[in-house]
């Protein structure tokens, strides 16, 4: 299946902090499940990256995969980074742009990259995706 690559998007968070995502998406069109993957460690460093997810083959097997720089890192916007402070909120927040943008299976899981193996409180906590 032909993978199709949206670099550097936009994700607007509640405060009007804008996150930056990369997307990797069937070329089909469909609705699919979303693999969202929020990362502090830069999402195009792909040694990182592709520790925990091949985004292309992901995509390639019929997933749409989301790829975001967490707040005050990198590309996305934000002051000072602070792990765990702003999970809950701005997860939430991106679990529900990837839901309204990409049009989902009524599925989607998170990865994680191993700094967030025990965040306090997670995006699924702060209620269903809308």
């Amino acid at each position: 299946m032909s993978v199709i690559v949206e670099k550097n998007i936009p994700v607007p968070m509640r405060d009007g902090v804008q996150l930056r995502a990369d997307v990797y998406r069937p070329q089909a069109a469909g609705r699919y499940p979303v693999l969202l993957q929020r990362t502090p460690y830069n999402r195009e460093l792909w040694p990182i990256t592709a520790m925990t997810l091949d985004p292309v083959r992901a995509a390639a097997a019929g997933f749409v995969v989301v790829i975001q720089d967490v707040r005050g890192r990198w590309a996305s916007e934000g002051d000072v980074f602070f792990p765990y402070r702003d999970e809950q909120r701005d997860g939430h927040d991106s679990v529900n742009w990837a839901a309204r943008r990409t049009g989902p299976a009524g599925r989607w899981a998170a990865t994680a990259s191993p700094i967030w193996a025990a965040p306090r409180g997670s995006p699924r906590s702060a209620g269903r995706p809308r």
